[in-house]
């Protein structure tokens, strides 16, 4: 992502240098606008780089951790679901998750899941967990945006996968239950 930011910056910079040049009908200094483009593209990427790494750490440690109370990152959705309480088995949703992202953190002791979507440059990157709360036989999902704080967006985004994975899970314990 950051080389893809790097390559995308650098080239823009050098051609609006070059075009800038141009317009003063002077002669183009290629070496002088390489080095200040790459001075300036290297400052750039390493300060958005610096700004990523500080806003998505914590939720990726959280990930990775067997806490299971979700701390507030900004927008996030929660949503939670009656369970058939005598066909349901915690491996089953493991294996919904498991078809579609990527496990961070499984205990099957404490019905815990965490987990997160699969990298793309098209979607937002997003984190997920899912527990089993036993006492009132329900399966609780949290799932929050990797970046962008409190927005109308990161929530729509959340509520959407939220929805999604209830009824992926709900539609495959369903036909468990019908067999």
């Amino acid at each position: 992502m950051l080389m893809l930011l790097f390559c995308t910056y650098f080239l823009a910079y050098i051609l609006f240098m070059v075009i800038l040049q141009l317009f003063k009908d002077a002669p183009i200094d290629y070496v002088s606008i390489l080095f200040n483009g790459l001075g300036a593209t290297i400052i750039f990427v390493l300060f958005y780089g610096l700004f990523m790494y500080f806003e998505m750490k914590p939720k990726i440690d959280f990930l990775h951790s067997d806490t299971v109370t979700v701390p507030q990152f900004g927008s996030k959705a929660q949503v939670d679901f009656q369970i058939p309480n005598e066909q349901f088995s915690f491996q089953e949703v493991v294996e919904v998750i498991k078809s579609g992202h990527r496990i961070d953190f499984l205990d099957e002791n404490k019905k815990l899941i965490k987990f997160h979507s699969a990298f793309s440059l098209q979607q937002w990157q997003m984190g997920s967990v899912i527990y089993a709360d036993a006492e009132n036989e329900r399966l609780v999902l949290v799932s929050f945006p990797f970046t962008g704080g409190f927005s109308a967006k990161g929530s729509r985004k959340s509520a959407l996968l939220c929805d999604q994975l209830k009824s992926e899970i709900m539609s495959y314990l369903g036909n468990k239950i019908a067999k």
